[in-house]
């Protein structure tokens, strides 16, 4: 039995680590279309680590 526990959503901060980026990277592209998702609950911005590994495979660019 795998006991890792994966938070539903996470900080802007341990998605920065995530997705290999800077805090304010995220802060300033957060409404680009080129950014990934996010999640709004209340006046908190979190991040889906599953949505935040699927941007970055979109990222990848092939014979670029």
């Amino acid at each position: 039995m795998d006991n890792t526990y994966e938070p539903e959503v996470v900080n802007e901060h341990v998605a920065a680590e995530i997705i290999g980026v800077s805090v304010k990277w995220l802060r300033n592209n957060r409404r680009s279309p080129s950014a990934p998702p996010f999640c709004k609950i209340g006046s908190r911005i979190r991040y889906r680590p599953e949505s935040l590994r699927t941007w970055v495979r979109q990222q990848e660019v092939v014979n670029g």
